[in-house]
């Protein structure tokens, strides 16, 4: 299942694939900034769109590193990673013109140099997340830049827990045809509830 978000709706599509082609395939025209995970498809997909990599995702898994790893110092990385993201936050709900928004996310950039840096040099754990985190640096703060433009994917994650609750009482889509019709139905009806809509209303446009 895949699940596309805005402000102000939402579209679903059942494919067999989780790979690039669905991505080219529903949103090849896209060129805004693309807001999502790590997923390598993404990368492939949208190579030439500005993109925010959702900070949740990476401080999630920061603080499993944390966990995981016998260094001490991943805990200190994961608490210098998070007050980073949160002094990042807070700067983006104030009011500064575009070049200080600019200027402020290359400075946040050069910090986050440090902590992949000292990432690098800890234990295989440690290792193999700074990897991840050297190659989101450059879309880690596309928000701060672009005001509008979350930090997380967090509204998409939302709306695809109506595949999973789906998923867990129904199992599957028996045909082609149910998998067409779920999808419909659920860009419909969750557009309508993020738009603020009655949606028993809006479908008796439609009947």
């Amino acid at each position: 299942m895949w699940i596309a978000r805005t402000v102000t709706e939402a579209f679903y599509a059942l494919e067999y694939s989780r790979g690039a082609n669905v991505l080219k395939k529903y949103w090849k025209k896209f060129r805004g900034i693309v807001i999502s995970d790590g997923w390598k498809a993404y990368v492939t997909a949208f190579c030439k769109n500005p993109r925010q990599r959702c900070t949740a995702h990476l401080q999630r898994e920061s603080e499993d590193v944390a966990h995981k790893s016998k260094n001490e110092l991943a805990v200190t990385l994961y608490e210098k990673f998070s007050e980073i993201l949160s002094d990042a936050r807070i700067y983006y709900t104030l009011n500064h013109e575009k070049a200080q928004r600019i200027t402020y996310a290359n400075n946040l950039s050069g910090q986050i140099n440090g902590i992949i840096e000292r990432y690098l040099n800890g234990d295989d754990v440690m290792v193999s997340f700074g990897k991840k985190l050297k190659i989101a640096q450059n879309s880690l703060f596309t928000f701060v830049m672009h005001r509008g433009v979350p930090s997380t994917n967090n509204a998409a994650e939302n709306s695809i827990r109506k595949c999973v609750m789906h998923r867990n009482v129904q199992v599957q889509a028996k045909s082609e045809s149910g998998m067409r019709m779920l999808a419909v139905f659920l860009t419909c009806f969750e557009t309508w509830r993020i738009r603020g809509q009655n949606s028993l209303s809006e479908m008796a446009k439609y009947i």
